[in-house]
């Protein structure tokens, strides 16, 4: 049985009134039916409340008393699990969404929009056309928004929702960015609801465990960006185990020319020892993905294996008709590749 796991989901929308939706759960592992309950002082239970499986808003609130809050979960085993999320706070609604507010209009950025750790809502069809300006520090939901820039026009900005076209990695400004900020970034990137991202700048990325879950017909092309795994600490007895991207639950994905490279020569070069539990991959595939393929990509130098297809001992678990061609796995740790389940797996054109 899966160890029990409660996720939530932003819902970035204006806090408004009572009723209002903060966030959706997703909960894994355990034995259903799973009951919630809202795990914070008497202030924030006050203020939030679940309604299945969403946190929805009891009253008004403001944004200068929004209160972070997490969930607590039980299950129906016996003996019964449970399991908490992390805290969340509310994203409140920026006041330039005033400025976004009609649909199927191109918006010409031309100068500097901060949004104050808030968010705006694109309307629906829009395209955000970057004329010299550029967002900072928030949140952007699109809504089918097709986004046209030719430099570095998102600082410190989070986007969700929608987009039409191709997302590029650089139009994030991360020059000042630190290992774990650019770790966060990637994975925000990288779940963009977008048919087609394009990872074409360089990310340095500390302690990886950047989750694709759920995602389908996505094609992630790394084509001019490189990925570079700092230095972990292994030094103590606990186990490590991280994947730079790994995949669950997904299907009808491409991840093609993507370079990366993890942390062992850092290791080698400070004289570490290693233990068998000290496992990083560059690329891991597991439960329930179907038609994958990686295609032209270069995962060496990891802790772990370059590439591993494993399942988990779940029941009713199945990966199937996964393709590896023209891959590079070097100077790994463990192995270049393992294959440790599945249907239909094929390696073509690999060293």
């Amino acid at each position: 049985m899966l160890e029990l796991n409660v996720k939530m989901s932003i819902i970035q929308d204006t806090v408004a009134g009572p009723g209002t939706t903060i966030c959706t759960m997703t909960t894994t592992g355990g034995t259903a039916p799973y009951v919630y309950s809202i795990f914070d002082d008497v202030s924030v239970r006050d203020t939030y409340a679940i309604s299945g499986n969403k946190v929805v808003t009891t009253r008004a609130i403001n944004v200068n008393e929004a209160l972070n809050f997490a969930v607590h979960v039980v299950d129906q085993s016996d003996p019964q699990d449970s399991a908490t999320s992390g805290l969340l706070m509310p994203v409140m609604q920026a006041a330039a969404q005033s400025k976004f507010s009609k649909p199927n209009v191109i918006y010409k950025i031309t100068n500097d929009i901060n949004l104050y750790g808030k968010v705006i809502t694109i309307p629906s069809n829009c395209t955000l056309d970057f004329q010299g300006g550029k967002f900072i520090n928030g949140y952007i939901v699109g809504n089918n928004t097709t986004i046209t820039s030719d430099y570095a026009c998102l600082d410190y900005i989070t986007m969700s929702g929608t987009i039409k076209g191709p997302v590029y990695s650089s139009w994030w400004d991360i020059k000042n960015s630190n290992n774990i900020a650019q770790t966060t970034l990637l994975q925000s990137i990288l779940n963009i609801n977008a048919g087609i991202i394009r990872i074409n700048s360089n990310f340095n990325i500390i302690n990886p465990n950047i989750i694709l879950d759920g995602l389908k017909d996505k094609t992630i092309d790394c084509e001019g960006g490189f990925i570079k795994v700092d230095k972990s600490d292994y030094s103590g007895s606990a186990s490590i185990s991280y994947n730079v991207i790994k995949l669950t639950n997904c299907s009808n994905i491409v991840i093609k020319n993507m370079k990366e490279q993890g942390d062992v020569l850092e290791h080698y070069e400070a004289g570490t020892t290693f233990t068998s539990n000290k496992l990083c991959k560059g690329i891991q595939i597991t439960d329930n993905c179907s038609n994958i393929t990686i295609q032209n990509c270069i995962c060496n130098y990891n802790i772990g294996d370059g590439i591993e297809i494993v399942a988990s001992n779940q029941s009713g678990i199945h990966i199937n008709d996964i393709i590896v061609t023209d891959c590079i796995c070097d100077y790994n740790r463990r192995q270049g590749y393992s294959i440790e389940a599945g249907n239909n797996i094929i390696l073509n054109n690999c060293i």
